[in-house]
């Protein structure tokens, strides 16, 4: 009864992106069009880390896709958003072939960094703050697989567990700032 209470409550959340299944590339047409979509899009960067990366519940795991295709349209096209994935975030995670959850990182990362852009205008993609907006938004996401998966070898990463204990001592800031 509770995950169907959940279910139609994510449905009813989320009701503005359900019409991301049907977006075409007519949905931005021009700059006013990203404009126009810029306050579902913040309010949808920051649902997508409600999420959880290991959810096995059809209906969940089907929102979190829609969300994701209509995030990623729109960063991918909004004039004034300029995202650069340059790799020293997250090049670690993703040559890690033992971790299943690279994608789940890279995307908290590009959301991440897109939610401090938005909240900072002047900021750029490549800007100390913004990496590390990227990689504690890659924590929230690892930490909910590792607190599901126990110690399963597939569900970790070296790479993440350095941030982790970064975090853990009080060093992540500096680390960051190191790149």
């Amino acid at each position: 009864m509770k995950k169907i209470i959940l279910s139609l409550l994510f449905i009813f959340c989320l009701s503005p992106f359900l019409e991301a299944q049907v977006l075409t590339k007519e949905t931005f047409k021009t700059k006013e069009d990203y404009y126009e979509h810029q306050p579902q899009v913040e309010k949808g960067l920051k649902d997508w880390f409600t999420y959880n990366p290991i959810e096995k519940d059809n209906t969940t795991f089907q929102l979190r896709k829609v969300l994701q295709s209509y995030l990623l349209a729109w960063i991918m096209g909004a004039p004034h958003v300029s995202l650069a994935i340059d790799g020293k975030i997250e090049g670690e995670v993703l040559s890690d072939k033992r971790f299943d959850y690279a994608q789940d990182l890279l995307l908290a990362m590009m959301f991440a960094k897109t939610t401090y852009l938005l909240e900072n205008e002047e900021a750029k993609s490549t800007d100390f703050e913004t990496n590390l907006a990227g990689v504690k938004g890659m924590l929230v996401i690892y930490k909910k697989i590792k607190e599901q998966t126990k110690d399963k070898r597939k569900y970790r990463t070296d790479a993440m567990e350095t941030y982790l204990k970064w975090e853990k001592e009080g060093k992540l800031e500096q680390e960051v700032k190191k790149w």
